[in-house]
């Protein structure tokens, strides 16, 4: 089992946490949905990462096939419920990526305590105008820290 200090540099360093927007079939709206990845080349961890909390895991060798020395880069991610167990799992030992780890948590809690209000066949559109409007701040909130440069903030 890997630790969670481990792990939250790992995330730090070859992590992500996005808001992806989704779009539902026959719908003009969509909404968000939490994601969450880490990408390296040793597999040995990135099989570890999906034993202990799930998701999906692959190898990505396009690089390797435009230059032969490249390694073959493996990739972890998981979405919504399940990225729940993993970020707060790591969320105390996280340095760089602190505040989106908090993010993705307040985007997944605001999911979870809307998502009854959301879907059914007495809509309230003003309403959930309102919820998607509330999720598109912490989406941008995201998109605005993944643009930070942490070596020149003070």
């Amino acid at each position: 089992m890997l630790s969670a200090e481990y792990l939250a540099g790992l995330f730090d360093g070859e992590g992500w946490v996005r808001a992806d927007h989704i779009h539902y079939k026959g719908r003009k709206t969509g909404g968000y949905q939490l994601a969450l990845g880490i990408a390296m080349t040793y597999e040995p961890v990135i099989r570890m990462l999906h034993e202990q909390f799930g998701g999906v895991c692959h190898g990505d060798d396009s690089f390797k096939r435009r230059y032969h020395k490249n390694r073959t880069i493996w990739r972890w991610h998981v979405a919504s419920r399940l990225a729940v167990p993993f970020l707060k799992f790591i969320e105390a030992h996280s340095v760089v990526k602190k505040e989106q780890i908090t993010l993705g948590l307040a985007l997944q809690a605001h999911i979870e305590l809307h998502k009854p209000m959301m879907v059914g066949l007495h809509r309230n559109e003003a309403f959930k105008t309102g919820v998607r409007a509330e999720r598109e701040v912490i989406a941008a909130e995201l998109r605005r820290l993944k643009k930070v440069d942490y070596l020149h903030t003070p």
